[in-house]
């Protein structure tokens, strides 16, 4: 699957650099961190096609996971580890076996991308995680995650394998000055949706776009603050996340 990267994408070449370095890359933040996007921008750097499989809360079992594997690969033309796959399904853990065993074989390098590793249950994701440990060079595997359960977070601290949190996701006040550049032809509120957001990505991104447009989001009451429409606009969007999504921004952004 080719990557695909976002409009006035802003490159991250501190963590990209690192992922790259990696065999086996865990990538934990909550929605809006660009978790698919550094792996989008690392298959890119990398010159390779991505073969990406995510999950959804519905099919996490065992056996769903693997069909989703399956059918990842498939898109991705990838018909000698999708075959011996197939043939091993319906029994998961022999499909995992038989996809292990021909990625062995297989010269031309392969990036597993498997997003939203959390969905997967437990018996999923030892499959998931025996995959990660037994891969080699050329190949790679990549787990992202809003939270990384403790079968996948027991794989930090093996060889070549790269652990990034949802701080080190958050935008830098370069990074964001870059991105304001890209859209107003200056840094603008730059340094301020920083300090309001903590760096949430997404929240810097619709912040910049709010200024591009003029906008200044009604107030929330928070009229004595000096970066009260910053501050609006972060709190309208806390308001359309998940309990789980607004708790894990809530710890991390200074409002």
């Amino acid at each position: 699957m080719v990557a695909w990267l976002p409009p006035h994408h802003v490159p991250r070449p501190r963590l990209v650099e690192r992922v790259v370095a990696s065999r086996v890359a865990l990538v934990e933040g909550g929605a809006g961190f660009g978790k698919s996007t550094l792996a989008a921008e690392t298959g890119v750097a990398l010159g390779v096609a991505l073969c990406i499989a995510p999950l959804e809360a519905r099919d996490s079992d065992a056996g769903l996971v693997a069909v989703r594997v399956y059918r990842a690969l498939r898109r991705s033309g990838l018909s000698d580890l999708a075959a011996p796959m197939g043939e091993a399904l319906p029994d998961p853990a022999a499909a995992f076996d038989a996809l292990s065993d021909a990625l062995f074989d297989r010269l031309d390098p392969v990036v597993f991308v498997i997003d939203d590793v959390h969905y997967a249950t437990p018996e999923a994701l030892r499959l998931i995680a025996a995959l990660a440990r037994d891969v080699t060079a050329p190949h790679r595997v990549w787990l992202l995650g809003r939270t990384l359960p403790a079968e996948i977070d027991a794989l930090a601290g093996g060889p070549q394998v790269e652990r990034i949190v949802a701080a080190e996701l958050g935008f830098t006040r370069d990074e964001a000055r870059e991105l304001c550049r890209g859209l107003l032809g200056d840094v603008g509120p730059a340094d301020s949706l920083v300090r309001t957001t903590g760096g949430w990505v997404a929240a810097v991104v619709m912040g910049a776009m709010a200024a591009v447009q003029g906008e200044r989001p009604a107030s929330s009451g928070l009229r004595g603050d000096a970066r009260s429409s910053i501050s609006d606009l972060v709190l309208a969007a806390l308001a359309r996340l998940d309990q789980a999504d607004r708790a894990g921004l809530t710890a991390l952004a200074r409002l």
